[in-house]
């Protein structure tokens, strides 16, 4: 160990000694320099060589490429959460959840300067990167994935309550429930990759649990075996039925007081009604129908339904319900009543824009809170609820599309420049409007302006939408930008053709394109109950403009709407 110890010294020294020369310093700066120099020099825009986008090679291509490369590849793909006894399939898309194009990149560039200055590090930091794709939630869009989720897992949680068994009352026992949250899906879909398939996860539900426990029933099983060992009976007409214990025991409800917290009994009256329904077959009398039939809304004849005879729910439920709650026996006489006829409506209309203003009108009024507005081909405006204001939903994104296309004609704004997310004007310009993406549709809309959207739509006649100071629209000015829109009065041929061609593409068919079954160029939006379609409809008597404004409805009842609006001008 002393030889070699010596030896050591001796080339430490030598190595020491040459370290030293200006020669041998000149020449290790000089290569460090050439090592780090080209690490400095490389383009920050570019991902680092031989880096690995899920697998992919994507090494030194710039972040445009990585754009797109990233939107097509991972853009629009299949989303499948499944949970026990089901499943909930859709797309990435219509879930809200887009591609996150700006982190992707951040990750496959990421090249801190500290890294810059040690020789060779551009070759290793490129070689160990390989980098998962990730989505950025819209939470509008996911919002209502979410409560599809949500509704389609759920499992309510039975209370405890009593039941009857060898004709005794005996606690039925609480169990639990199931069901999966909207933030713990979207903690799981943040944290979840997407890749070219898509993705494809498990939920993490949740228990959900009873809200009367056994124990909170246990106190009150006493009283309720002294109800279910009182006989009870009904007398219907001329006819008594015997209530089994089992039946009474299914007519218990127990009631806890807030304050409390003590149970009370009480009745289930849907479950007594059952009971009466069974009970009356004997004295039922069905009501009879009355028809009236209309032509464009007015009366042309009437058919009256006779009356029928059955019981009064209302009035024999309460007399149940005493008598439990009394803790009394006996027998009960069910109240008689009349019971008036069925009204219905046989309805026509004529092939004229008049039969199309009475068929608008009862859409609207069978429907609800529903607003509809059409633009013919000749430009006549017919309406139901038209002036309505509704909060518009993103049906205002057509507008921020026009508005971003007046701008790109006008030179003020290029389809090359940055906007959100790592997405290019032109890639968050159709992710507004086919994706309906928020992120796109607010930062155009504060890029702009909202002011100056909202004066360019006073501008053109609008009358009842507002963007800015306050958020609402109606359907008649929706249907008269569209109109304005096809008619080229609002941009030049490419702008509109642009605009139009992005709207066919929009991803949401099942409102106005599933009820007409035709070429449709539509924007639809919805939040919080509001529900709306507005497009431009290519007909084969002509091209016209439909809106559809409603809150509370469904894209079946829009879908209807539509078809039936479809159904009379083919007529006319």
């Amino acid at each position: 160990m002393d030889m070699v110890s010596r030896q050591l010294k001796v080339a430490g020294a030598w190595l020491v000694k040459q370290l030293r020369s200006p020669k041998v310093v000149a020449v290790c700066v000089g290569i460090y320099v050439l090592a780090v120099v080209p690490q400095l020099l490389y383009p920050s825009s570019r991902a680092l060589p031989f880096a690995t986008l899920d697998g992919d090679r994507v090494a030194q291509t710039d972040s445009e490429y990585l754009s797109k490369h990233l939107l097509s590849e991972y853009g629009d793909k299949a989303l499948v959460v499944t949970y026990p006894g089901g499943e909930t399939k859709s797309t990435l898309a219509k879930a809200g959840i887009n591609t996150d194009t700006k982190r992707a990149q951040q990750d496959l560039t990421a090249y801190p300067t500290w890294k810059q200055l040690i020789p060779l590090s551009l070759l290793v930091t490129g070689i160990s990167t390989n980098v998962q794709v990730h989505g950025s939630v819209d939470s509008q869009r996911f919002a209502e994935f979410a409560k599809v989720v949500a509704e389609k897992c759920y499992q309510a949680p039975k209370n405890a309550g009593v039941k009857v068994a060898d004709n005794s009352v005996v606690l039925d026992p609480a169990k639990p429930g199931r069901a999966c949250k909207p933030d713990a899906l979207l903690r799981q879909i943040e944290a979840e990759p997407i890749t070219k398939a898509g993705m494809r996860f498990v939920a993490k539900t949740q228990a959900e649990q009873p809200t009367r426990t056994d124990k909170d029933v246990e106190g009150v099983i006493g009283s309720a075996q002294a109800i279910v060992a009182k006989p009870m009976s009904i007398v219907v007409g001329e006819r008594t039925y015997e209530v089994s214990p089992k039946n009474l025991a299914s007519w218990l409800a127990f009631t806890e007081d807030a304050s409390s917290k003590k149970l009370s009994i009480g009745v289930n009256k849907a479950e007594v009604e059952k009971f009466l329904a069974t009970a009356q077959k004997d004295i039922y009398i069905a009501p009879g129908t009355t028809v009236i039939s209309t032509l464009d809304g007015a009366e042309t004849g009437r058919i009256v339904g006779a009356n029928g005879r059955g019981i009064n729910m209302a009035n024999t439920v309460a007399a149940v319900e005493k008598q439990i709650t009394d803790s009394r026996e006996g027998a009960i006489t069910a109240t008689l009543s009349v019971l008036v006829p069925k009204v219905t409506y046989s309805r026509s209309y004529s092939p004229t824009t008049a039969g199309l203003q009475a068929l608008l009108l009862d859409v609207s009024k069978d429907n609800g809170d529903f607003a509809v507005s059409v633009r013919l081909p000749s430009g006549a405006l017919l309406h139901a609820n038209g002036t309505k204001t509704y909060h518009p939903a993103s049906t205002y994104k057509m507008f921020v599309g026009w508005a971003v296309l007046k701008r790109i004609e006008a030179g003020q704004m290029q389809w090359a420049d940055q906007t959100v997310n790592g997405q290019t004007v032109a890639q968050c310009f159709d992710a507004m409007i086919v994706r309906s993406d928020n992120p796109c549709g607010e930062w155009f809309g504060e890029k702009i302006g909202w002011a100056t959207v909202n004066s360019m739509l006073k501008g053109i006649g609008f009358t009842c939408t507002n963007l800015s100071s306050a958020w609402y629209s109606c359907a008649n000015d929706q249907t008269l930008f569209l109109q304005k829109l096809q008619a080229g009065q609002l941009l030049n041929a490419a702008s509109t053709t642009r605009l139009l061609d992005v709207m066919k593409r929009q991803i949401y068919r099942a409102g106005i394109p599933q009820g007409t079954k035709l070429a449709v160029a539509d924007k639809v939006g919805f939040i919080n109950g509001f529900l709306h379609d507005s497009g431009i409809v290519y007909g084969p008597s002509g091209t016209y403009e439909l809106s559809i404004m409603s809150k509370g409805s469904s894209w079946g009842a829009i879908a209807a709407a539509a078809a039936k609006i479809q159904a009379q001008l083919n007529r006319m």
